[in-house]
């Protein structure tokens, strides 16, 4: 990758990072400059004899020393601040990864703006990423029996011991001459290898193929433009769908005293995790509202009682957290939060008034749960009393009515 990897590695160069860094650049049986241009820059170049990116990335990363390490492609130009971004977002103890998300540096005008999609990336990317050294380790590392999707695989592993976080503002600006070349192969390859790994844990292809230059051919044709127009608006509509204002779905009511608040709420404990939390709040003299999964709750008895205890609340949210709740019978409806109420009644000695729905895509506004509208949940839940099917959040009353929390890294208001 001569053509690109100049540019690369003078961005690298160009970090406004105070810290030390080292640049290494491996060599994956190249038949171009590669190695003789990173030497070039002052950069450590080894050699992998075996071609393929998950055997590549592997080779870096085991010889890399530095507590941390970035990974970028050769065709990729990183920001200024990338590593400065980096070192801040991995501050974090509790965070073990993280990753950026991607825009297209070069190709014709719709596969450029197709790229916008990128700013949605929902995994680490190896051309914009960062682990921990201590944590790779431990993960053990990339696996060489996944070459397509090596970064997916890797950070579905690097979750089970921390926080993997993408962060939206750690933009890279990347080639895109694999789908200028073949749209469609290369966007089905990439996101349909990318869903069956995350389901599954294993790859579906193997490898993808090599782009060296532009080839025409496979551009998307002029009826590209309404899909992509469609793309979008499907995109917008589930942006203004997420707002806590909007009134697509129904009419919402947001009002009330306006004060600078944060309502804390934690859903599906308890577990493992749960303790640590609660070591936290009471350090802190902060109270949570906890929805508790019914089977959950039965395996911790103590962790509800260490709740009641030290003045947190404790919601309903179902007794097994099917997603298909919302679609599910009053019957089963019924069955999943009476069992869970009973079990928390036995536990703590008290019946619980708030309920948290299962899965609902906007927890703001409270206007929709899997596709079904509040006033459609009101008639599934009726003969529910005492609950309130809603997530707005409430004040108390006197009789301590539903106190459904809203959860945000902002100030809210109090919604009835």
């Amino acid at each position: 990758e001569e053509r690109f990897l100049s540019e690369c590695l003078a961005a690298l160069r160009a970090q406004e990072y105070a810290g030390h860094y080292e640049i290494i650049v491996v060599d994956n049986a190249s038949t171009d400059a590669t190695s003789s241009i990173a030497a070039s820059h002052g950069c450590r170049v080894v050699y992998e004899s075996v071609k393929g990116y998950n055997r590549a990335v592997k080779k870096g990363f085991d010889t890399a020393e530095g507590d941390i390490i970035a990974c970028t492609d050769a065709d990729t130009i990183v920001g200024r601040d990338w590593l400065s971004k980096i070192a801040a977002d991995l501050a974090d103890d509790a965070t073990v990864a993280c990753g950026g998300v991607f825009r297209f540096r070069d190709g014709p005008v719709l596969v450029r703006w197709m790229g916008l999609l990128g700013r949605l990336n929902y995994h680490i990317a190896g051309a914009n990423m960062a682990v921990k050294r201590d944590a790779y380790l431990r993960c053990g590392g990339f696996s060489l029996d996944v070459n397509l999707g090596a970064d997916v695989e890797i950070g579905q592993r690097l979750k089970k011991i921390g926080r993997v976080f993408i962060d939206r503002t750690l933009v890279a600006a990347t080639s895109s001459r694999r789908f200028a070349s073949a749209f469609w192969k290369t966007t089905f390859m990439y996101f349909f290898n990318d869903l069956i790994i995350l389901l599954f844990n294993r790859p579906v292809f193997v490898s993808f193929p090599d782009f060296r230059t532009f080839k025409p051919a496979g551009l998307p044709g002029r009826w590209m433009l309404p899909v992509a127009m469609t793309c979008f608006f499907i995109c917008f509509t589930g942006w203004i769908m997420q707002l806590p204002f909007n009134q697509m779905m129904g009419s919402v009511m947001a009002k009330g005293p306006k004060v600078k608040a944060i309502a804390l709420t934690f859903d599906d404990g308890p577990g493992v995790s749960t303790g640590p939390v609660l070591d936290i709040l009471k350090s802190r003299g902060a109270r949570a509202t906890f929805f508790v999964i019914g089977k959950n709750a039965r395996r911790h008895p103590e962790l509800l009682q260490r709740m009641t205890r030290e003045g947190h609340q404790i919601g309903n949210h179902s007794y097994s957290h099917a997603l298909q709740l919302a679609i599910e019978s009053p019957r089963m409806l019924k069955k999943e939060i009476y069992e869970t109420e009973a079990i928390i009644a036995e536990i703590t000695g008290n019946k619980p008034v708030a309920f948290r729905r299962v899965a609902q895509p906007v927890d703001a506004a409270g206007v929709q749960c899997n596709g079904v509208s509040d006033r459609a949940m009101e008639h599934r839940f009726a003969g529910l009393a005492p609950y309130r099917v809603s997530s707005y959040y409430r004040q108390y009353t006197e009789k301590s009515e539903a106190g459904f929390h809203y959860t945000s890294p902002r100030p809210v208001e109090h919604r009835r």
